[in-house]
């Protein structure tokens, strides 16, 4: 009988949720999930348990939630577990201090140190708890060679030809790529939790951009997702005047996503601050759509000559100006079977689950 695995994660929701679903349904381990997530998610599956409420209450989540997950591994008799970020990493090195069998396997989806405008203080502290996780840990799963390197030049990983494997988040193809069906309008669109680390309010800058460069007004663009840059975006279209060409979509449910996003947008733009490897983008892969990202840990291997990556630093006209001319220049119907020939190399999911399995063994 295959080894039980046990999940780990702060939240089951947005890149992680996908990841996690992706390894239930298709790895041929059995697989126990917990949940440390903030918000409560009635879910039908048995083998899904939540527990607690989130890392926002910090003491409760390394004390109490410990507990309650300590138990579970005690009564199942779990010999594997797989933290999926930072806090579930340093919760799993306190149950091997009770559990000296444990086998811990960390995904961190992008590494915490990763983020942008961490004080000189915090990101040594969290660069020492990363390495404490990675020296406890049996193997590291990346989700892109960009993340491997940050773990390398941080020195959060030394023997990375041991330890490291480098597995891309997967999807399933489409049941209709709908990447030919194009609108009058070009139309470029972006989906996540509208929040600091997606840098949402940049995409709106770049949209008005765009729009100011652009004479004949071809382009529209489109948000999808929820969260506490909402408001702050709501006011920032009204204060341009771009509610002509500028919609927030709100939540769109995963089962929905190719109706309500997808099939709206003809070229999909991510203008993150830091990635592991987003989800969002390799579906957009998967649907054709050619992608215009910026040059951070997690993008760098999405882009195959299907459309443009871009610095953060630079100037929004200047950014504008480069999309113009690249989808002039190429034409959207190249850049489309671009990102398909990629996403049929590379990120497909049956694919990338059994690369996992293959670390669950031990191989």
């Amino acid at each position: 009988m295959n080894k039980e695995i046990l999940l780990t994660s702060e939240a089951y929701g947005g890149g992680v949720k996908t990841h996690i679903d992706s390894i239930m349904k298709y790895s041929n381990h059995s697989i126990k999930m917990v949940v440390f997530g903030e918000d409560d998610i009635n879910s039908r599956d048995s083998n899904i348990v939540f527990v607690g409420k989130g890392r926002k209450k910090i003491f409760k989540f390394l004390t109490g939630d410990t507990l309650k997950l300590s138990s579970i591994v005690k009564k199942r008799k779990v010999e594997i577990i797989h933290a999926h970020s930072t806090f579930c990493g340093i919760q799993a090195i306190i149950l091997k201090c009770i559990f000296p069998h444990l086998k811990i396997i960390y995904t961190p989806h992008a590494y915490y140190s990763q983020r942008p405008n961490l004080s000189y203080f915090k990101r040594r502290i969290i660069l020492f708890l990363e390495k404490m996780i990675v020296k406890s840990s049996f193997k590291i799963i990346h989700v892109s060679e960009s993340e491997e390197s940050h773990a390398i030049n941080n020195k959060i990983l030394d023997d990375y030809q041991k330890k490291s494997h480098i597995i891309y988040n997967g999807v399933k193809k489409p049941k209709s790529r709908n990447g030919d069906i194009l609108s009058k309008k070009i139309r470029i669109g972006s989906l996540s939790r509208l929040n600091e680390q997606k840098n949402p309010m940049r995409f709106l800058e770049l949209a008005k951009a765009i729009q100011e460069k652009d004479s004949k007004h071809n382009y529209e663009f489109y948000y999808g997702g929820d969260g506490p840059l909402k408001e702050n975006m709501q006011k920032f279209i009204q204060d341009n005047s771009m509610e002509k060409y500028c919609f927030l979509l709100g939540h769109i449910a995963y089962e929905n996503i190719e109706e309500d996003f997808f099939d709206k947008i003809d070229i999909y733009m991510s203008t993150a601050f830091y990635e592991g490897m987003p989800y969002s983008v390799v579906e957009a892969l998967s649907y054709k759509k050619p992608i215009i990202l910026s040059d951070v840990i997690g993008h760098k291997e999405l882009y195959f000559n299907n459309g443009l990556i871009f610095k953060l630093e630079d100037q929004n006209s200047s950014i504008a100006s480069d999309i113009i001319s690249i989808l002039e220049k190429r034409g959207i119907s190249t850049l489309s079977e671009n990102s398909y020939f990629h996403f049929i190399n590379r990120f497909e999911i049956e694919k990338n689950i059994s690369l996992i399995d293959e670390v669950y063994k031990g191989e």
